[in-house]
């Protein structure tokens, strides 16, 4: 009797065949030749990647697996579904048809795709934020799409920007970037930039991306200026290796000369773990604790000024902040003076509880310039943060000059910190994905407003339409970008 219930139990239960550290669970499994088919509920397990379908062929000469009536396969963090795929263990890659990719914000969708752990490609797709089917709010369909999980960089060549159902901008190239909002910084749809300031008037740039590779890349421009007439630019980002990059730069119109940069970085010492620095435009990988940083410069326009850096080289610590640098600068085409610089800051969130911060920092700073120049600040602050719920917060701050000797020689510099107290206050309301948001500062005691700028942002599930408006720079600017 015992034995008539094993026997009973091996025939009713799942089939299952291993080869090494392959490992197949199904309804039934049939041997032919060099092939294992197995049918019905298909799972295949394979270091940390598993596939589901209703039926695998597994050559063993080649040791790849076929699934050809749907399937699901995790790939690491990587979940690709649909019609078709064939993955070989010993190589780490594959290819597929009709298939789908979900990696962390993004949705994919391709005819074909051939990947690894460097690279899923993928030809005939399209790419969303939103997972709607059957019609995201927008959509990107491409020729071919590149995912680089390493870098979490998406890559698409010669395609469509579709807002519904209606195809509204052809796109040789874009790029978006999974750690942007990681890193304090947006996706922006490829619309124009339109917007109006004093110095230019109204305009409006496009900015068309270019990519070579992940280590070479940048963008074109072209621009019209109510003012200025039509101007164009170029852009490149360069990755000489995990330590080294940078950006180079060149502009210019038919009102004034050209104008552009260089700027390169270089970080070493220990690594930052799990941090971004402003400064850094490319992967977390790169980040260490101390970057020096080289700038050349051609009337570049810094705080409403034509600055030209001559060079201006700076070493700027992680951890404590303090800034090192020096340089031969001339601001709106007059003599170059030489400077020193060294400051450091301090802050440290002294309280934080119940969605309440309160965060005092202090910055000392020294700069000599020549011909016996210097300037000397001494700046204290202390900045509240409340979030009231999760639809309204609220920050304010208090900056208090100590001590101030001396002066810059340099309007871009005073434009930043100037001979007074500052208070600043900012508001920002969410209602669902709409943003409305006030930010003001003050000049103390005369109460003379320095800035006030209002931002509106009505969002629609994953992307956002609004505008930006700087009062006391009389400056308007239209915002799109995804979420």
């Amino acid at each position: 009797m015992i034995l008539f219930f094993i026997i009973l139990a091996l025939l009713i239960s799942p089939a299952l065949a291993s080869d090494q550290d392959l490992i197949i669970n199904a309804d039934s499994i049939a041997y032919e030749k060099d092939n294992i088919v197995a049918e019905g509920s298909v799972e295949a397990i394979y270091k940390n990647n598993k596939a589901l379908g209703e039926r695998l062929v597994y050559n063993t000469k080649t040791r790849s697996i076929k699934l050809d009536n749907g399937f699901i396969f995790f790939y690491g963090d990587i979940v690709l579904s649909g019609d078709e795929i064939e993955y070989e263990l010993d190589k780490d890659r594959g290819r597929g048809r009709r298939v789908r990719v979900n990696y962390e914000s993004v949705f994919l969708e391709g005819n074909y795709i051939d990947f690894n752990r460097e690279e899923i490609k993928l030809k005939g797709a399209s790419f969303d934020t939103c997972g709607i089917k059957p019609e995201s709010h927008y959509r990107i369909s491409a020729q071919q799409m590149s995912l680089y999980p390493a870098t979490n960089w998406l890559v698409s060549y010669w395609g469509i920007f579709w807002y519904g159902r209606i195809p509204t901008l052809p796109i040789p190239v874009y790029v978006y970037d999974l750690e942007a909002e990681r890193k304090g910084k947006h996706n922006i749809l490829p619309y124009p930039e339109i917007g109006s300031n004093d110095e230019d008037g109204f305009y409006i740039s496009e900015r068309i991306v270019w990519y070579a590779r992940r280590e070479l890349s940048g963008s074109f421009n072209i621009n019209y200026s109510e003012k200025k007439g039509i101007g164009s630019g170029f852009e490149a980002n360069y990755i000489l290796s995990k330590q080294n990059q940078g950006n180079f730069r060149l502009y210019g119109n038919y009102h004034e000369p050209f104008w552009g940069g260089l700027t390169h970085h270089y970080y070493f010492g220990p690594s930052v773990i799990d941090s971004f620095l402003p400064t850094d435009i490319f992967s977390a990988s790169t980040y260490r604790k101390l970057d020096l940083e080289t700038t050349l410069s051609l009337r570049e326009r810094i705080n409403y000024e034509r600055v030209t850096k001559s060079p201006e080289i700076a070493l700027n610590f992680r951890d404590p902040k303090i800034k090192i640098g020096a340089g031969l600068i001339s601001e709106n085409s007059k003599e170059a003076v030489a400077k020193a610089h060294l400051s450091y800051l301090w802050d440290s969130k002294i309280y934080d509880k119940n969605d309440f911060e309160i965060i005092p920092s202090i910055l000392f700073d020294y700069s000599r310039y020549s011909k016996g120049r210097f300037w000397w600040r001494n700046i204290g602050k202390l900045t509240l943060n409340k979030k009231w719920s999760p639809y309204l917060s609220n920050s304010l701050a208090y900056s208090h000059f100590f001590d101030q000797q001396g002066a810059s020689p340099f309007l871009y510099e005073n434009y930043k910190l100037i001979n007074s107290d500052q208070f600043s206050a900012n508001l920002q309301l969410n209602i669902f994905k709409s943003t409305l948001r006030v930010d003001t500062v003050y000049d103390i005691p005369s109460w003379n407003p320095y800035d006030i700028d209002y931002t509106i942002e009505a969002g629609v599930h994953c992307h956002t339409f609004g505008f930006r408006y700087r009062a006391v720079r009389n400056e308007f600017g239209l915002i799109f970008r995804i979420i």
